[in-house]
């Protein structure tokens, strides 16, 4: 029943002082009419006066005698679960959670034991008169007469569905943020390899041609297209990842076309000569002259 989100963890602690805040209401309500016994020495009323006071809370109260069989049943009990009164006095407690998938077994016994040191408290599932599961949260604590003699138990049940609706919530909200965060970092490590490519291969011609390495013009012309075209490719990345929804998705566009592959294998290697150039190093393409369609994206095949 206890949990280790942070946000579940505060609303609970916040339910269950609300929770126990009820109960020392009741103990108060019991002192009170000792008390009033006590001034007064007549019992008339008593019963009058403490079940308008039960009549009163929004949370459900049931109490139970030593066998757990309910003795008496408050109004919100009645609107909540939609039975009436006289369809939950006498019937067990545990009728009406026990043997749901979720709660404890032995649940009232379990309950009943751990109360004995104070109050017993935990989330548990309740079922409605029309079998619809809720989301409850139970406090139950024994309860005694007047010479403190033990005579059954008395439950305090708030109604934390939709709490429990909004906890579900925020967990998916994070796992989303968690996932959406472990998306951007794959998709910017993708990217900035296909922005290094073309920067180094734009940063290697630049630098020839300010050197004045290469005086031949066409040659000149050539780095000057290959540059061009290296451009272009950081502008359609630059595009791509300025996406956002591209970013929440974990996806790159892809611009699938047909295309010879020969002819982007030399620009590939076209657009690295000037850092190969600087190295001393040469490439060449060796195999069939003949066109080789395929249906990629041009761009990758050039990463």
């Amino acid at each position: 029943m206890a949990t280790n989100n942070p946000e579940s963890s505060m609303v609970e602690n916040e339910n269950d002082r609300q929770v126990i805040e009820e109960l020392n209401e009741l103990r108060n309500l019991v002192a009170a009419v000792k008390s009033q016994r006590e001034l007064t020495g007549t019992k008339g009323g008593d019963l009058i006066f403490l079940s308008n006071a039960l009549e009163s809370l929004s949370e459900m109260i049931i109490i139970t005698d030593l066998n757990h069989t309910i003795i008496y049943v408050n109004a919100a009990s009645v609107d909540i679960l939609g039975y009436t009164p006289e369809e939950m006095i006498g019937k067990k407690a545990a009728e009406f959670f026990e043997g749901i998938q979720g709660n404890p077994p032995n649940l009232v016994e379990e309950a009943s034991r751990d109360g004995v040191n104070g109050v017993w408290k935990g989330d548990i599932f309740n079922r409605k008169k029309d079998g619809t599961l809720i989301n409850v949260h139970l406090a139950l604590t024994w309860l005694s007469d007047e010479n403190n003699i033990t005579i059954g138990t008395v439950g305090v049940t708030t109604d934390i569905t939709s709490r429990k609706r909004m906890e579900k919530e925020l967990l998916e909200a994070n796992r989303s943020l968690k996932e959406l965060d472990r998306l951007k970092s794959d998709f910017l490590t993708s990217t900035s390899h296909e922005f290094r490519t073309p920067l180094t291969s734009i940063t290697s011609f630049v630098d020839i041609l300010l050197n004045g390495d290469e005086e031949d013009e066409t040659t000149r012309r050539e780095f000057l297209t290959i540059i061009k075209e290296d451009t272009e490719r950081l502008t359609r990345l630059v595009n791509n990842v300025l996406d956002i929804t591209r970013i929440e998705t974990g996806s790159i566009i892809w611009n699938d076309t047909i295309f010879n592959l020969r002819d982007e294998v030399e620009k590939a290697i076209r657009s690295v000569n000037g850092l190969t150039r600087k190295n001393e190093i040469t490439l060449e393409l060796n195999g069939d002259e003949d066109p080789y369609p395929v249906l990629a994206d041009p761009d990758r095949i050039r990463q």
